[in-house]
Parts: structure tokens; sequence; C-alpha cells
């Protein structure tokens, strides 16, 4: 006599209950064999993703739609947060006189986002003394803190450029736990 179970799950904790009545859930039984359906629990609240990062750069939002709308719709689909992660100087520039007030430009960024799409939002401005060379470690930092176990980020098409110096994406994909995703809006 076997016994066997049928697995329909993702992971391991994602077996508490068992069912005897595995032959009308579909499973194909040989005469003598014992059963044994073990199917996830939606109502644990287990999702693939727990938080999504974005990065994003206020002053090319407008290019960054192809991004936006598939970490919204990701979010959507798990039922998860995402949190905007902006960096930029503590100087003065044309995103705000001072932190304080690039953070609010930030947080009015993700708040358009949340009625826009209908998600969670959070939002993070992070200052950096040089955000051109800080902005990788600056964003791996971020990672962490904020919990995201993926990434969602924009990127352009690869030039002679990028053979030479690493791009963003890379850098976080190559040196964060999180999963990324780099979207190219081509």
């Amino acid at each position: 006599m076997r016994i066997c179970d049928i697995l329909v799950a993702r992971s391991a904790e994602d077996f508490p209950h068992r069912s005897p009545n595995a032959a009308r859930n579909g499973a194909v039984l040989n005469e003598g064999d014992h059963c044994r359906l073990l199917k996830p629990t939606a109502s644990k609240g287990r999702h693939m993703f727990r938080k999504i990062m974005m990065p994003i750069d206020l002053a090319h939002a407008d290019k960054l739609e192809k991004a936006r709308t598939a970490g919204a719709d990701l979010a959507r689909h798990y039922g998860v947060p995402i949190c905007y992660v902006a960096v930029a100087p503590s100087t003065p520039g044309a995103l705000g006189h001072n932190p304080s007030e690039f953070a609010a430009k930030v947080e009015a960024f993700g708040s358009s986002e949340a009625e826009r799409f209908g998600i969670t939002v959070e939002t993070k401005a992070l200052t950096s003394h040089d955000p051109t060379v800080d902005l990788d470690n600056t964003l791996l930092k971020a990672v962490d803190d904020i919990g995201a176990d993926v990434v969602i980020m924009a990127s352009h098409i690869p030039n002679i450029a990028d053979r030479l110096w690493p791009s963003n994406g890379g850098t976080i994909a190559s040196r964060s736990k999180a999963s990324v995703f780099v979207i190219r809006d081509n």
C-alpha cells in the first residue's frame, strides 16, 4: 500500500490543511493508494512579496511610466505596499530648497500614485552628499531599512558607457538580497 502526497503549494509553510478527498480534487490514484491533498491556505495572508521598493527620480518621473505602472500592478496583484524611494542632495536644488521640502514633494508624488492606481503607498526621501556617486549604496541601505523583498527599477537602453560603468539596477541586483526587476521604457 502506497501513501502519496499531492502538493499544490509554493512552499512547505503552505501545507497546514490536509484533505482525504484527493481523488475528487483531480488526483490520479491507483487501486489501493491512500492519498491526502495538501493545499495552500489563503487565509494566512502569505504573499510572494511583502513589500516593493521603487527608486524614483522626480525630475524624470514622466519617463518612468512603464516601471511605475508595472510596480503598481504588482503591488495591487499581491496586495502589498510599494515604497517610493527618492534620493537628492541636501543642498538646494530644483526638487527642493532643503530636505524637508524634498520630502514633501516625494510624499505628494506617493499620494498621487496611491490615488491613481488604488494601492497602498509609502515614501522615503533620502539625502546624500553626492547622489551621483552614492546612489547605489544609498538605495542598497534603503532596501534593508524598509524591508523590501523586491525592487522595481526603470532603466534606459544600454549604451557604450554601460560597458565601462555598471548600471544602478545591475549593482542593486548583484549586491542585494531582494529580487530586482529592471524595466526598460522602450
